[in-house]
């Protein structure tokens, strides 16, 4: 059976026409001179695609497709590497199968009446949705590549299909190839039926990776209040491997911008609170030009700078970002690869995100700070001891809030406590109680071990008999060895 050729050259173009017409019979000459039976009876396609030089010449590219092996193929070397460059290697060939496939996909894609659809393929293809909505459902780290939400759709969709038919055969085609290109391309990504294969979509493909804080990180942190680390931990969650996840990057974005828009708002609120504090008859001067202000006064004006700083760089964060909600994911991939940088990482770009909230906390610690220096030095001693009392009262509150959510957060939640055990043993130590105690507990555990001892000796046990142990291993393999690296310059021949 002759193959069929397809094209998207422009065939009413004579010129166009002969070109594609002279290199398919050139094309089909020299595989008919391919001396293999399963070459011959292979059912396939050639697609002829006419790409123009910028010398004015122009090159013929080509592919066949197999419909039985879902694969493409060439009677030349093929290079894989600008259909791999998602990930850093390719660990097997039927790795580089997952990626083959998908670009056999969206050639039924592009010519859907290529092949017949029966009801195999679209069982096959509702398989996998119903598996990735069932993930989605069960996991919050799901590699699928829709949301539930989305693959509902597309399951209801399907399910209005009708195979086989012909008349049905072009839409068909073109829906079943779509997501079956786009599903066997997230297999491949995620190293899907090999060795070491992504479970997790914050999980990499390439082991346990540790992002150490640079210095220029830790120096700015704290003058950030930490901000930058928690974007840092959800964008390296979002960003693994140079490989992004579309929806949980709008998620973040949209969280981003609700919360860019509630500092704006928080920033007024202090704007107006620092200009009616200034306006105060003891704070003010009541117009008279001094050449020095209070204390109280400059700390009030930071705050005011602040606060504007905080409002302007939000309503910009917004501005910038909020088309990124319904970006795609090609995009969303260029962006984020823009902004890494070689050693930080995205650093810089969690730093940037953090910059709005580290001056409205700058804004509200001045406004407290010009608060407390008018009432402590300005006020009576009632007022000093009743304002200095709630305002104890609040701190205390506020750092309890703080520790509260860092001991959440802590993989050691048990830390504070020992903490406290020690120093209570150390003042126990320096009051002597803790030698008292320690010389109690050794005569008592001297009695113990006697009496234990005695017993064993009645029973007939040897003294020297222990319980058994586990004996845990250390690795077998040294990883430092380059000969255990997984080789990326592997040569594929189409």
């Amino acid at each position: 059976m002759p193959p069929r050729i397809y094209t998207d050259a422009h065939m009413y173009d004579p010129i166009q026409a002969t070109i594609v017409d002279q290199t398919a019979k050139k094309i089909l000459a020299l595989l008919s001179e391919v001396d293999d039976p399963k070459v011959q009876s292979i059912k396939y396609d050639l697609v002829l695609e006419i790409v123009p030089l910028p010398d004015g010449n122009v090159i013929v590219g080509y592919y066949f497709a197999d419909h039985a092996s879902r694969l493409l193929f060439w009677m030349d070397e093929f290079d894989a590497s600008p259909i791999c460059s998602e990930i850093k290697c390719v660990v097997s060939i039927s790795h580089l199968r997952l990626e083959i496939e998908s670009q056999y996909w969206a050639h039924c894609e592009l010519f859907p009446n290529c092949r017949d659809y029966n009801r195999a393929i679209l069982d096959e293809v509702k398989g996998i949705l119903l598996h990735a909505t069932t993930d989605t459902l069960t996991s919050v780290t799901s590699t699928a590549l829709w949301t539930t939400k989305q693959n509902r759709y597309l399951l209801a969709v399907l399910n209005q299909v009708k195979v086989p038919n012909d008349a049905d055969r072009l839409w068909v085609g073109a829906i079943i190839g779509r997501v079956m290109r786009n599903a066997k391309h997230n297999q491949f990504v995620h190293l899907y039926g090999q060795y070491g294969a992504r479970l997790d979509r914050d999980q990499s493909i390439h082991g346990i990776t540790v992002h150490p804080h640079s210095w220029y990180l830790i120096i700015v942190e704290p003058f950030l209040f930490w901000g930058a680390e928690v974007h840092l931990v959800a964008l390296e969650k979002i960003w693994v491997d140079r490989t992004i996840h579309i929806e949980p990057f709008r998620h973040f974005i949209h969280k981003l911008n609700e919360e860019w828009m509630t500092f704006v708002i928080i920033a007024t609120v202090l704007l107006n609170a620092n200009m009616a504090f200034l306006s105060i008859q003891s704070v003010d001067t009541s117009g008279i030009f001094t050449g020095d202000r209070t204390i109280a006064q400059i700390v009030s004006y930071i705050s005011i700078v602040t606060s504007l700083g905080s409002a302007i760089l939000s309503l910009l964060l917004v501005k910038q970002n909020r088309s990124k909600e319904e970006e795609a994911a090609n995009r969303a991939a260029m962006f984020l690869g823009n902004m890494t940088h070689g050693t930080r990482g995205l650093e810089h770009l969690s730093i940037l995100y953090a910059i709005p909230y580290a001056l409205l906390m700058w804004s509200t610690l001045t406004f407290v700070g010009a608060f407390t220096l008018e009432v402590f030095v300005r006020t009576s001693i009632v007022a000093r001891v009743n304002v200095g009392s709630v305002l104890a009262v609040c701190t205390i509150l506020v750092l309890w809030c703080i520790l509260a959510a860092w001991i959440g957060d802590s993989p050691h939640p048990h830390v504070l406590g020992s903490l406290k055990k020690r120093l209570v043993d150390r003042a126990a130590m320096l009051w002597g109680l803790l030698r008292l105690k320690n010389e109690g507990s050794e005569c008592a555990r001297d009695s113990e071990n006697e009496v234990t001892e005695s017993i064993h000796q009645e029973e007939g046990e040897q003294p020297w008999m222990a319980p058994p142990r586990i004996l845990v291993r250390g690795p077998t393999i040294d990883m430092s060895d380059p000969s255990h690296e997984v080789s990326s310059n592997a040569t594929f021949a189409g």
